[in-house]
């Protein structure tokens, strides 16, 4: 046997095993560039359907991208949005997430995620996002800004603040801001602080309505009552259905001993919602306070109405029944509050109830 019939063989195998890798190569090729295409064109369908607000559809489009090409985190983030569209908020965090995990340092995905998740309740998972957006970017302020809002609506009131004056130290024109570190200050009974910061907002924006209604009540709790009835004025003046402004001025002229003005507070406040307890009751107290107890019952009974364990309103019209000497239901509230666990009513039943 001579040498080529030796090597013969060795050669249609090595060429063989060319071939097969040559076509295996093309067909991958070719596989990978037809699934490409496919999801390019299953992504435009569903990008269509989503501006068309045809959602469904979009969904199934984008389902059919995410199968061709699960690496892609544009298509999680897309698939999110139609989600977060239809009120599937829960849905649209996963897809959110897994686009922040595909893709790390995505701002836009991982505020995404950060935001959703606030929207959901999830507020460590909202801080958990925001701080790696911030680590990426320190200088997005919407990022510096949302972070500290989520850490106050957690209750992390102290690194709210601290993230607010963040913001307060770029940008010192920013009002809302200013209001929130106010309202931060409030939370930490720094009232001097917060009214500093509800001055400066008042100052710079005259119709902020909610800058005087929070300092009206801090006026009131420092009991500055003519300063707290002035700013509460303003807030009616610039909104007149402003129900909790007619509530909390009422209380104002109440401390003030005027009485009137207080009524017709009350009467305004009825008037936008006949059954709100807070008027009613409210209203109740005055009625006592100028000896109509009787108007006072039927204020109470209004709010038992609608809200049968309603424990004030059900022992203020015991101690009403008990000064008009009316004991026809005076017996069944009690038994009523006992029930409850009202220890006040406990002891006025073994008086009153025998």
């Amino acid at each position: 046997m001579n040498k080529c019939e030796t090597y013969r063989p060795l050669i249609k195998a090595n060429i063989s095993n060319c071939l097969l890798f040559t076509y295996v190569l093309f067909f991958g090729f070719f596989l990978t560039s037809f699934n490409d295409v496919f999801a390019q064109s299953s992504y435009n369908d569903g990008i269509e359907y989503f501006n068309t607000k045809n959602y469904s559809k979009a969904i199934v489009s984008f389902n059919s991208a995410i199968q061709q090409d699960s690496s892609n985190f544009e298509l999680y983030i897309k698939r999110g949005q139609v989600f977060e569209k239809v009120d599937s908020l829960r849905l649209a965090l996963n897809d959110y997430k897994k686009a922040s995990y595909l893709q790390p340092k995505s701002l836009n995905a991982l505020k995404l995620t950060a935001n959703i998740a606030e929207k959901i309740g999830d507020y460590n998972l909202s801080i958990k996002f925001f701080q790696k957006a911030y680590l990426i970017d320190s200088n997005d302020i919407d990022i510096l800004q949302k972070y500290a809002y989520v850490q106050y609506n957690s209750g992390q009131i102290l690194n709210a603040k601290k993230y607010f004056q963040k913001v307060i130290a770029r940008f010192p024109q920013y009002i809302d801001v200013h209001f929130m570190l106010g309202k931060c200050n409030e939370e930490l009974d720094l009232l001097q602080e917060a009214l500093n910061e509800y001055d400066f907002v008042i100052k710079e924006s005259p119709m902020y309505i909610d800058a005087f209604f929070r300092r009206s009540k801090l006026q009131e709790h420092l009991k500055n009552y003519t300063l707290a009835l002035a700013d509460i004025t303003s807030v009616i003046e610039l909104d007149v259905d402003y129900y909790d402004a007619y509530i909390v001025r009422a209380g104002i002229e109440l401390k003030l001993n005027h009485l009137q003005n207080a009524m017709i507070d009350c009467e305004k406040a009825i008037q936008i919602d006949n059954y709100n307890p807070d008027a009613l009751l409210l209203r109740a107290s005055i009625f006592e306070q100028t000896g109509k107890c009787q108007y006072a019952i039927d204020d109470y009974n209004k709010v038992i109405e609608n809200i049968p364990d309603h424990q004030i309103a059900l022992l203020l019209r015991v101690k009403c029944n008990i000064k008009i000497k009316n004991k026809a239901d005076l017996c069944k509230d009690l038994n009523t509050l006992v029930n409850l666990g009202n220890e006040e009513a406990l002891e006025l039943k073994s008086k009153n109830c025998k």
